[in-house]
């Protein structure tokens, strides 16, 4: 979330009373800890630098994120600050992680959305066991119908200009797919998500998230 620093136990713990589901970005480093960070390099938003699939957890834990003094989470950390009440959708950010991501996941009460630009992660995902699958696109929304087909996954993840701009919708629906768009930025964005018919609607302001869900 902007107003909070990203994928924090601090920001999850503050949003996950006003928000359905929340998600976190979970990849490994080097000493093979399942970390929650977005970018593969810790520049954007530490005080350090480098690859996090290079940097030892003992030295990950020390940055400070966005100036905050919070620091980069362990995944467990992250399911235990969750309440049971509030999803979660874990977005795999590298490849081999997926049934050791699983295995985590499968041991707390919340909803778990196991979601992936990488596809194959989700086929090793519902392999393992994965109760409820995302397929995250940015184009192709022909690849992401096939795959959702392939593993009877509940959701399709397509940006917001593809729900308008194209029928991914109508046809994820006729599927019985539900729909979940990234990023609602405006309220005028919401509006026309809303008239496209998306199911669930990503976003990063606490105060569009508190217009959707009116908490």
């Amino acid at each position: 979330m902007d107003d909070y620093p990203e994928n924090t136990e601090a920001a999850f713990r503050a949003v996950a009373p006003k928000a359905d589901i929340v998600e976190c970005d979970v990849q490994r480093c080097r000493s093979g800890e399942l970390v929650v960070f977005h970018d593969e390099t810790v520049e954007r938003v530490t005080d350090g630098s480098g690859r996090v699939d290079e940097r030892d957890w003992s030295r990950l834990r020390e940055l400070d994120v966005h100036g905050s003094g919070e620091r980069i989470p362990l995944l467990d950390e992250v399911l235990r600050a969750v309440p049971a009440d509030t999803g979660i959708t874990v977005e795999l950010k590298a490849e081999g992680i997926a049934s050791e991501v699983v295995e985590r996941v499968r041991t707390v009460e919340n909803e778990v959305i196991v979601s992936s630009f990488y596809w194959e992660e989700l086929r090793r995902s519902e392999a393992a066991g994965a109760s409820s699958l995302a397929v995250l696109c940015h184009e192709d929304p022909d690849g992401a119908l096939s795959v959702a087909d392939e593993l009877d996954a509940d959701y399709i993840h397509p940006p917001k200009e593809l729900c308008i701009e194209s029928d991914i919708v109508e046809r994820a629906h006729d599927r019985g797919v539900k729909v979940n768009v990234w990023t609602g930025e405006t309220p005028e964005d919401i509006v026309e998500l809303r008239e496209a018919g998306v199911d669930g609607i990503s976003v990063n302001k606490v105060a569009l998230l508190e217009r959707i869900t009116g908490r």
